[in-house]
């Protein structure tokens, strides 16, 4: 048998969320509420296990041709020729996973930069070797 199980709170402290802001917090407390709750809303933002690897400076887009780049929250057409990016500063050896739909659809060594498969909706995990955490 393992030892004590650590507590939810010890778990939870160990996740950040990291907001894509339009523009940097300012200190007035009621403009700064809306801008993070309105981040939340639209989806601008990832989850990183900080304490595993700092996540800060990490980047999921789609991009095209000229003037075609979303990032995280935004809702991107079916455009032809859409390729995905992601990566960031991230420890050696991270396999970086395309999901479409759930399903993984492509990989790479410390980043990415894979063609769209089609319509669908997508997200990235980055897995740190030698840490079995999985996404939801």
């Amino acid at each position: 048998m393992g030892g004590p199980l650590p507590s939810y709170e010890s778990l939870f402290a160990q996740a950040r969320d990291h907001l894509l802001l339009d523009r940097p917090l300012s200190g007035d407390a009621v403009g700064d509420r809306a801008a993070v709750l309105d981040a939340f809303r639209r989806g601008r933002f990832y989850i990183g296990l900080d304490a595993l690897a700092p996540a800060a400076g990490f980047r999921f887009t789609l991009e095209g041709g000229p003037g075609q780049r979303f990032t995280m929250g935004d809702h991107a057409p079916a455009l032809p020729g859409l390729r995905a990016t992601a990566g960031g500063r991230v420890p050696r050896g991270t396999r970086v996973l395309l999901l479409r739909d759930g399903q993984p659809v492509g990989e790479g060594r410390e980043s990415l930069d894979l063609p769209l498969p089609g319509p669908g909706v997508y997200r990235v995990e980055a897995r740190v070797p030698g840490w079995p955490v999985r996404g939801c």
